[in-house]
């Protein structure tokens, strides 16, 4: 879990620029087709997850919070798409409220404006 965690950091930073943009012009579903190595990552982080939720419990909220806030914005929301499935878990349930509320903090902050958001939880 950590190396994937680590992964998605390294990978957010180096294409944070890119990812930023595209997620301002494109639908969620249309950036993350423009980065099928890190689409796969996530969908992996997301599987590991579903698989033991109380495990993962905080680690994708601290996730977020290593990233810069235009990234992890979008990196967020996907993982919210990604989740809603399996919502009806009272554990995915409560780590897509810590992924929720990550996000808002995120589109609070000054140095991004308030987006819409595709997904809410």
């Amino acid at each position: 879990m950590r190396a994937y965690i680590d992964s998605i950091v390294n990978q957010a930073q180096i294409m944070g620029i890119s990812l930023a943009t595209a997620a301002s012009k494109q639908p969620l579903t249309s950036v993350f087709e423009d980065f099928p190595g890190f689409n796969r990552t996530l969908g992996r982080l997301v599987q590991m997850v579903l698989f033991d939720p109380v495990a993962y419990q905080g680690q994708i909220a601290a996730l977020l919070d290593q990233l810069p806030v235009a990234t992890s914005g979008i990196i967020g929301e996907k993982l919210l798409y990604l989740l809603k499935d399996k919502g009806h878990r009272t554990e995915v349930a409560d780590m897509m409220m810590e992924i929720g509320q990550g996000i808002v903090k995120g589109y609070t902050s000054l140095e991004l404006p308030i987006r819409r958001m595709r997904y809410a939880v």
